[in-house]
């Protein structure tokens, strides 16, 4: 995971974290251990988000984690929490520009302070080059 519940609460504020983890509506000031299921369950669902984004670029899982891919996971994560209850504009436009950033990270556009995998990326296209014949009416006599 790109994130920590820690990481997580720091970005949103341990209210709004509780409040939107709490299956009961009874909101103590605290996040139990359901709540933290819940929290990690949003950031694990993320983190595999953007794994899909990075696949085929950069080798998985990264080994160290740029505070760019950080960021897109909490947004992600928070829209998927904030899915439960009730979305909310702000929500929704921040999880909308997370998903256009991986989309650009994903082709290149954006590049991450991290070791690309090496080889050549394919384009998808096929190419053929005219070459000349190896067998010819003259090298196959005999045959």
């Amino acid at each position: 995971m790109y994130l920590t519940v820690i990481e997580y609460i720091d970005r949103a504020y341990q209210e709004e974290t509780e409040r939107l983890a709490n299956e009961n509506e009874v909101l103590d000031g605290t996040i139990d251990a359901t709540e933290t299921q819940i929290v990690e369950m949003c950031i694990k669902d993320a983190s595999e988000l953007v794994d899909s984004n990075l696949r085929g670029r950069y080798q998985l899982p990264l080994s160290a984690i740029p505070e760019l891919i950080k960021r897109l996971t909490f947004q992600v994560s928070r829209f998927y929490l904030f899915e439960k209850k009730g979305l909310t504009e702000d929500v929704l436009d921040a999880y909308d520009r997370a998903l256009r950033e991986l989309k650009r990270i994903a082709k290149g556009e954006i590049l991450l302070d991290i070791p690309e995998l090496s080889g050549e990326k394919s384009s998808g296209h096929i190419t053929f080059v005219k070459g000349s014949a190896k067998f010819s009416s003259e090298n196959l006599v005999g045959y």
